[in-house]
């Protein structure tokens, strides 16, 4: 569940800027924290991955994401991206 969190925040971020050089970096994880694991996910389970972009601190970018079944939360994360 987290490395959902993680790609969706990279692929958010990645698109998301209007600069095409960025565009051929990759993006790598950086950190993880604050992690919260609330109720369990079974195979068939739909996550619903939602992420938002906090700050960025010199050349790295914070995201705080949660993962959500049938409208529960079942993940809470704060990760931490770059480019590299």
């Amino acid at each position: 569940m987290v490395e959902s969190i993680a790609q969706s925040s990279g692929f958010l971020l990645t698109y998301s800027k209007k600069n095409t050089t960025i565009n051929s970096k990759i993006c790598g994880l950086t950190g993880i924290y604050d992690t919260s694991f609330i109720n369990p996910v079974y195979p068939g389970d739909q996550m619903i991955i939602k992420s938002y972009f906090k700050k960025k601190l010199s050349g790295i970018y914070v995201f705080s994401g949660i993962v959500m079944v049938k409208k529960n939360i079942v993940c809470k994360s704060t990760i931490s991206l770059a480019f590299l």
